[in-house]
């Protein structure tokens, strides 16, 4: 077990068990899922070998958690607390396709009791020191949780503060819930929706057309609701295919691209990407000290492994040798990372071209005149 400073990420999202269905196909029964899996996943990825105990991962299993949904965690080497609940049976879900994994897709829980879902006081000591949290919240959850986790973690003697990460309940993203959001903004550090989320907010429907420029006014209503002591408050949104927004309280917005873009061959289940991505950004955040592209970068590669599979990839090897879906993650990052620099050159080039497009004024008279002397 990992001493209680060396944790360094957290996710009170729930842990799920799913069953997927896709028109044609058999069910696929006992998935693991859920955004706490998947964000912790994203976090694990880049904290391979000694490092891996500093992930840490909070199970709220019931009496029908599955042995090999468990071994599937253990095998990850995170600091790992199973808290087990025999009088309930586990957090299930209904994943249906309408006609393809390419396409639309329904979410359902199918169990018939309250979701076990974690909150602060599930925390163990070793947890509750965390750097970073990762939270799947409506407003009023969040408004709820993040003082009492400040709370308890100042009653257990943890003065530094940590980096809160929330990502809503997409159920809660209607119109009507915009005030609560920007109240509860004003106690995280990222609020971090994915774009359909988003657009929901403001009724919005981003399906039927990716408009950036629509993505990015709808981001800035949420933007530094909180007054930072160390660092400005941002708006990361994932979107998919079509990349990520960050978006800090001052600089301009900053578009990344995925690492699969749309119709990419290496695409099987996009579930859980968002997630997943949050998980990397905390790993990036942490690595690079508060880089919000660098942490992004990471993001976008977690995301990468969570898309080509139903369920989590698979982890083969140990230390330097590890691969998740028989890939590095150093290989992934060099491939990610040439990708980006060849989009901002491509940008750059086309700033170039449009700035020589630009009319020249005329050098005479007095402007010119007063130029040369």
């Amino acid at each position: 077990m990992a001493h209680q400073s060396d944790i360094d990420f957290v996710s009170l999202g729930t842990v799920d068990i799913d069953e997927i269905r896709v028109p044609g196909c058999q069910p696929m029964l006992d998935v693991l899922g859920g955004s706490g899996a998947f964000s912790t996943l994203g976090f694990r990825i880049f904290n391979g070998g000694a490092q891996a105990q500093t992930t840490g991962c909070l199970v709220l299993a019931g009496n029908d958690f599955p042995d090999a949904a468990r071994r599937e965690l253990e095998q990850w080497g995170a600091t790992l607390v199973v808290k087990e609940d025999a009088q309930n049976a586990s957090t299930r879900g209904l994943v249906k396709y309408a006609e393809s994994m390419c396409g639309p897709k329904s979410y359902t829980h199918t169990h018939t009791t309250t979701p076990l879902t974690p909150v602060s006081m599930d925390l163990p000591i070793l947890l509750l020191s965390s750097n970073t949290f990762h939270f799947l919240a409506t407003p009023k959850e969040l408004l709820d949780q993040v003082p009492f986790l400040t709370a308890l973690r100042k009653a257990h003697g943890i003065k530094a503060p940590a980096l809160i990460i929330w990502e809503p309940t997409p159920s809660s993203c209607v119109p009507a819930n915009r005030p609560s959001f920007l109240t509860a903004c004003k106690i995280v550090d990222v609020f971090s929706p994915n774009h359909v989320d988003l657009c929901a907010l403001f009724s919005d429907i981003p399906e039927k057309n990716f408009d950036r420029k629509n993505i990015v006014a709808r981001a800035y209503h949420f933007v530094g609701a909180k007054s930072w002591d160390k660092a400005p408050a941002m708006v990361l949104v994932h979107c998919g295919e079509h990349g990520s927004l960050l978006l800090p309280r001052d600089p301009k917005p900053k578009w990344l691209p995925a690492y699969y873009g749309q119709d990419a061959e290496g695409v099987v289940d996009a579930t859980g990407a968002g997630s997943a991505f949050l998980g990397g950004f905390a790993a990036g955040w942490i690595e690079s000290g508060g880089n919000v592209k660098e942490a992004s970068v990471y993001g976008a590669v977690s995301a990468s492994f969570a898309v080509e599979q139903v369920g989590l990839p698979v982890l083969t090897g140990g230390g330097k040798g590890e691969r998740w879906n028989g890939v590095a993650v150093g290989e992934r990052m060099k491939v990610f990372r040439k990708k980006l620099e060849d989009m901002e050159m491509a940008e750059m080039m086309e700033a170039m071209r449009l700035a020589s497009l630009k009319p020249i004024k005329a050098m005479n008279g007095p402007d010119w005149i007063s130029r040369r002397h």
